[in-house]
C-alpha cells in the first residue's frame, strides 16, 4: 500500500470516470446514524453551525432546521435542488477536486462547528484537496465525521476493484482509510463500523470521529448508550426534540446488538489479516530474489553443496514461515504472534544474507591474496629461469 494509491492495496483498480451522483428523495437514507451522530455531538459540545460537504439534497439537515445554522457544499444538481428546496441553510458550490473552490470560513466560525464529510471520499478521482481542507478546518472545528463505505464489509476480502457502484471511484477497508487519514496527520479519535442506512441491518460503513478534544475518543459509545437509554425508558423525553427522529433512536437500538466491540475486533483482525497475505508475497518475492543472489555468488566461490545446504535452510525458514501464517489465519487470537514470528524470520534472514555477503567479500579478497601470491611466484620463477 502506497500514498500514491491513497493507501489501498497497490492491485485495486480504481474507476476513472465516475457518474455523478444526484441524490433523490426516498425511503431508503443513507448515512442517517452519521447525521444523528453529528448531531449529538454538536449539542454536547453547544456548537452553532453544522458544515455538510458534499451535503446531497440536504434533506438529512431539514428535520434540525432552526437549531443549527447550516452550510451545504456541493454542486451541480444536487445544490440546485437544496436552494430551490430548502428555506434554511447557506447552499455552497463547491467542486471537492478543486484547490481553491473550498471556502474560507473564519477561525470563529469553525470553532463553533461540526462538520460532516459523509460517504463522499470515494466520489473523487482524486481526494487530496478534500483531505488538506479537512485537515486545515480541524484543528479549529469542535469535530469532523468521516463515512465511507468499508469494501471488505461490502463486497468481501478479495474484492479489487472498481467499485460496483458506478459513481464510487474506490473504497477503502477501515485499515486502509485509518493509514491514509494517519498519513495526514489528522487527529483521529475513534475509527470503527456504523449502519449504513434505515434498512440493512449489518455494519457497513466505516465511521471516523475526528477532532481534538479529547471527549470525541468516547463519543461514539457514549451516543449509542444514550439514544438506548433513553428509547427504553417511556417516562423520559428523547434527547432530541423532533418526533421525526424515532427512526434514528429506533434503528440505533437495534444497531446496539449488531455494533459490538466484538464485530469491530473480529473486522480489524480480518484487515491485518489481508495486510499479511500481501506482506507474505512481497516477502517471497524478496526471498526468490535473495536465493538467485546467493546461487551466483557461490556459483563463482565453487561452494555450491554448501549452497545447497543454505537454500535448503532457507526453504525449511520460508515452509516454517507459511505455515505460521496459515496457522494465524484459522486462530485470529493468535494472530499478532505470528506478526512478530514472520518479523524475527525476515530479519534473521536479513542477518544470513548480510552474514554471507561478508563471506563472500572475504573468499574474495582470499582469492584476490592467492592471485597476488601466485603472480609473485611466476615473477620469481621468471627471474630464476633468467
Amino acid at each position: 500500500m502506497a500514498m500514491d494509491n491513497f493507501f489501498i492495496k497497490s492491485d485495486y483498480v480504481i474507476r476513472t470516470d465516475p457518474t455523478y451522483y444526484v441524490e433523490e428523495p426516498s425511503d431508503i437514507i443513507w448515512q442517517h446514524h452519521v447525521y444523528a451522530l453529528a448531531v449529538y455531538i454538536a449539542r454536547r459540545l453547544r456548537c452553532e453551525t453544522i458544515i455538510d460537504v458534499g451535503c446531497g439534497n440536504g434533506e438529512k439537515l431539514r428535520v434540525f432546521q432552526g437549531e443549527f445554522e447550516f452550510f451545504g457544499l456541493d454542486y451541480g444538481a444536487n445544490l440546485a435542488y437544496c436552494r430551490e428546496t430548502h428555506s434554511f441553510g447557506t447552499w455552497i458550490e463547491v467542486n471537492l477536486e478543486d484547490s481553491d473552490a473550498y471556502p474560507q470560513f473564519s477561525t470563529d466560525v469553525l470553532s463553533k462547528s461540526v462538520i460532516i464529510c459523509a460517504d463522499v471520499i470515494e466520489h473523487l478521482v482524486d481526494p487530496t484537496y478534500l483531505l488538506e481542507t479537512l485537515v486545515k478546518w480541524s484543528m479549529d472545528a469542535k469535530a469532523v465525521i468521516l463515512s465511507t463505505p468499508e469494501r471488505d464489509m461490502v463486497h468481501g476480502f478479495d474484492d479489487m476493484g472498481p467499485p460496483t457502484n458506478p459513481h464510487h471511484v474506490r473504497e477503502w477497508s477501515l485499515w486502509e482509510l485509518n493509514q491514509l487519514l494517519a498519513h495526514r496527520s489528522l487527529p483521529i479519535k475513534y475509527m470503527g463500523l456504523l449502519l449504513s442506512n434505515n434498512y440493512i441491518r449489518t455494519p457497513q460503513s466505516i465511521i471516523a470521529i475526528i477532532g481534538t478534544d479529547d471527549w470525541l475518543g468516547d463519543a461514539f459509545s457514549k451516543f449509542h448508550r444514550e439514544l438506548g437509554y433513553f428509547f427504553r425508558q417511556p417516562d423520559k423525553q428523547p434527547i432530541t426534540d423532533s418526533s421525526a427522529e424515532s427512526w434514528v433512536m429506533d434503528s440505533l437500538e437495534k444497531a446496539q446488538a449488531e455494533v459490538t466491540d466484538a464485530t469491530l475486533k473480529i473486522a480489524r483482525l480480518q484487515h491485518q489479516l489481508d495486510y499479511m497475505k500481501n506482506e507474505e508475497r512481497s516477502y517471497k518475492r524478496r526471498l526468490n530474489g535473495f536465493l538467485l543472489l546467493l546461487r551466483r555468488l557461490y556459483k563463482k566461490t565453487q561452494l555450491i553443496p554448501i549452497l545447497r545446504e543454505r537454500l535448503a535452510d532457507t526453504q525449511n525458514d520460508a515452509y516454517l514461515a507459511k505455515w505460521r501464517f496459515d496457522r494465524a489465519t484459522k486462530d485470529k487470537k493468535r494472530l499478532q504472534e505470528t506478526v512478530e514470528t514472520s518479523e524475527e524470520t525476515i530479519s534473521e534472514l536479513e542477518e544470513t544474507l548480510q552474514a554471507w555477503q561478508q563471506r563472500v567479500q572475504l573468499l574474495q579478497k582470499q582469492l584476490q591474496a592467492k592471485d597476488y601470491a601466485l603472480a609473485l611466484l611466476h615473477k620469481r620463477l621468471e627471474d630464476t629461469a633468467e
